[in-house]
């Protein structure tokens, strides 16, 4: 999670990053059926225990958050490419007042 990073904004960096965020969440995919099963039989093991396990819980949560934080980690790549693609399709404001400033002066 830590090795993916947003990018830049030129065309090879968002190409690449869209490539790692899509890598990124097929892996998060595949790992889901698993993080749920793991969850569903573990809450069905806790209920079936008659005194609760504080450290079978607190795992429990701990993947649950983690597999949280994947999730929003992966919509925040996913914000920053798009936002890296459309600071590629829009001039800057620089560049808008050179053209405007060029298209005056003729």
């Amino acid at each position: 999670m830590e090795r993916l990073a947003a990018p830049t904004v030129d065309i090879d960096s968002v190409k690449s990053s869209l490539a790692d965020y899509q890598s990124f969440q097929r892996e998060v995919s595949g790992h889901q059926p698993l993080t749920s099963c793991v969850l569903h039989t573990g809450q069905l093991l806790l209920s079936c225990i008659n005194t609760t396990s504080p450290l079978l819980r607190d795992a429990l949560l701990l993947i649950e958050r983690q597999s949280g934080a994947l999730e929003t980690h992966a919509e925040h790549l996913f914000s920053s490419i798009l936002s890296a693609m459309d600071s590629l399709t829009q001039p800057s404001p620089v560049q808008q007042n050179r053209e405007e400033d060029q298209g005056s002066a003729l």
